[in-house]
C-alpha cells in the first residue's frame, strides 16, 4: 500500500508541474498526512493523524489551490504572493506536526487485557452517560452563562457512552450509536449549525475505521461520501439559514426537507459556486496572510502580552478578571487582520496568526510547536484516565472537539479545554472509586467460589 501511495505521489508531481515549487510542495505535504491517515486508520484510532490532515488541508492544500484559480473567483484574496505565504506555513504546519509527535503514547490502542471484566464493570455506566447526555441534550440550549456550557459538556457524555458501547458490542449497540448520531445531526439541520456533527461524524469514522479494519476501496469510498455530503452541507447551509433566520419560515423538519429539496433541484449542490463557497471555507490561509500583510505594514508586534490574555480568559473565572476577553469578542480579529467584521459574524485570527501577532514568524514557527505539545500534554493525561477504564480515552473528543477546528480562535480552543478538563476530570474520579470498588466486590465473589 505504501508503494500505491508513492506512485500518487509521482502522478501528482507531474499533474501538478505547472504549479510553483511552493504550491507543490503544499500539496505533496499534504497527501502524505493523507497517506497517514489511511495508512494507520486500522491500527489506531488516528485522532492525531487526522488532526494534522485537516490543518495542512486549510493551511496548506486549500491555498495551493486558490493560488491558481482566475481572480474573479476568489472570495477571499491572499495578500500574500505564494512563496512568501507558504515560505512561512510549511515549516509550521511541520513543526505542529513535530510537536504532535515529540512524545509517544499508547491512548489510541485499546488495551484487551481482561476485556471482560472490564465490559462488565463499564456497561452500566456507560448506558448512564448516553442517557445523562441525551436528556441533557435536550436543555443545553435553556440556560445561559458558564452553567449553559456545564450542560453543553456534560451532554456530549452520550457520544462517549456510545461510541464506547458500539467497541464493546457493535451488534447489540448499533441501534443506540445510530439514534445518538441521528439526533445530533437533526439538532445541526435545525439550527443550521454544522460544526459539531461534522465532527462528531468524523470521531465515529475513526473509530468504525478502527473497529472494522476496512481495504483502501472502502476508506476511499468512505472519502467520497464524506465529501458529497460536505457538499450538500455546504449547498442546504445558505438555503437554510435564508429560509428560516431571513424568511418566515420554522425551524424545522419540514423547511429542512424543503430546503434540501431546493439545493437539489435547483443544481446548487454541483454548481461552481457550491464547490468555490466550500473551497473558501477551507481556506483559512487568507486570514492568516491578511494578519501578516498587516502586522508587517504596522509593526504592531505583541510579545506574550497577546498570549497572556487568552491564557488569562481561559484559567480566571470573570469574578478575579473582570476585564477579560469576552467569548466571541471581534475587537483582536478586527485590529490585527485587516478586516472589519460585525457583531452578528462568527470568525478566528486562529493559532498560527496568534502566533505571528506576538513575534513574527519566530513567533509562527515557536507557537505552532507549542501547539502540538499542548495537544501532547492533553494525550498524557486522557492516557491516566484510560488507566481506569479503558474507554475514558473517549473523553479525548469533546475536549478537543474545538482545538482540532483550524477556524476556531486560541481563546475558544484554550477556555474549552481548561474547563472540560475540570468536568471530566471530576468524573473521571468519581468513577475512579466506584471501579475500585467494583473490582473488590469481584475480587471477593472470584475468592468465595473458589473456597466453595
Amino acid at each position: 500500500m505504501r508503494s500505491l501511495f508513492l506512485f500518487i505521489f509521482i502522478i501528482a508531481s507531474f499533474i501538478l508541474s505547472e504549479y510553483d515549487f511552493y504550491s507543490i510542495t503544499a500539496i505533496l505535504v499534504t497527501l502524505f498526512f493523507l497517506n497517514n491517515l489511511l495508512l494507520n486508520s486500522n491500527n489506531i484510532i488516528a485522532f492525531k493523524e487526522f488532526l494534522i490532515f485537516l490543518y495542512s488541508f486549510n493551511y496548506l492544500l486549500a491555498p495551493a489551490i486558490t493560488f491558481y484559480l482566475p481572480p474573479d473567483l476568489i472570495i477571499y484574496k491572499i495578500k500574500l504572493s505564494s512563496n512568501e505565504y507558504f515560505s512561512l506555513m510549511i515549516p509550521a504546519i511541520l513543526l505542529f506536526y513535530f510537536g504532535l509527535n515529540s512524545i509517544k503514547t499508547s491512548l489510541f490502542k485499546f488495551n484487551k487485557i481482561d476485556f471482560e471484566i472490564i465490559t462488565i464493570l463499564n456497561e452500566p455506566i456507560l448506558k448512564q452517560m448516553v442517557y445523562i447526555g441525551v436528556f441533557l441534550n435536550f436543555f443545553s440550549n435553556s440556560f445561559s452563562g458558564g452553567f449553559s456550557f456545564f450542560i453543553y459538556l456534560l451532554s456530549m457524555l452520550r457520544f462517549v457512552g456510545a461510541f464506547s458501547l458500539f467497541y464493546i458490542n457493535r451488534e447489540k449497540y448499533s441501534k443506540i450509536l445510530i439514534f445518538v448520531m441521528l439526533l445530533s445531526m437533526l439538532n445541526a439541520f435545525l439550527a443550521g449549525m454544522y460544526h459539531d456533527f461534522v465532527m462528531w461524524s468524523i470521531f465515529f469514522g475513526l473509530v468504525f475505521f478502527y473497529t472494522s479494519k476496512p481495504t483502501i476501496l472502502y476508506k476511499t469510498l468512505f472519502i467520497l461520501i464524506a465529501i458529497i455530503s460536505i457538499l450538500f452541507i455546504q449547498s442546504l447551509k445558505s438555503i437554510y439559514r435564508s429560509n428560516v433566520w431571513f424568511g418566515n419560515n420554522e425551524a424545522n423538519i419540514s423547511t429542512i426537507l424543503f430546503s434540501s429539496q431546493e439545493a437539489v433541484s435547483n443544481g446548487n449542490l454541483s454548481s461552481e459556486s457550491n464547490y468555490l463557497s466550500t473551497l473558501n471555507r477551507t481556506n483559512q490561509a487568507w486570514i492568516f496572510a491578511s494578519t501578516v500583510n498587516n502586522l508587517n505594514s504596522t509593526n504592531d508586534y505583541q510579545g506574550i502580552s497577546h498570549f497572556y490574555q487568552y491564557f488569562e480568559s481561559a484559567l480566571l473565572p470573570r469574578f478575579l478578571s473582570n476585564s477579560k476577553l469576552e467569548s466571541g469578542n471581534k475587537d483582536i480579529f478586527n485590529r490585527f487582520s485587516g478586516h472589519e467584521i460585525s457583531s452578528g459574524t462568527s470568525m478566528g485570527l486562529g493559532v498560527f496568526a496568534d502566533g505571528y501577532i506576538a513575534y513574527g514568524k519566530w513567533g509562527l514557527w515557536i507557537t505552532s510547536f507549542i501547539f502540538g505539545l499542548i495537544f501532547v500534554i492533553i494525550f498524557s493525561i486522557v492516557e491516566s484516565w484510560a488507566k481506569i477504564s479503558p474507554f475514558f480515552l473517549f473523553f479525548l473528543f469533546p475536549i478537543l472537539v474545538y482545538a482540532i477546528r483550524p477556524d476556531c480562535e486560541l481563546q475558544t480552543i484554550l477556555g474549552h479545554i481548561v474547563k472540560s478538563l475540570l468536568v471530566y476530570g471530576l468524573l473521571v474520579t468519581y468513577y475512579k472509586k466506584y471501579f475500585k470498588k467494583q473490582i473488590q466486590i469481584l475480587q471477593f465473589n472470584n475468592q468465595a467460589n473458589l473456597i466453595t
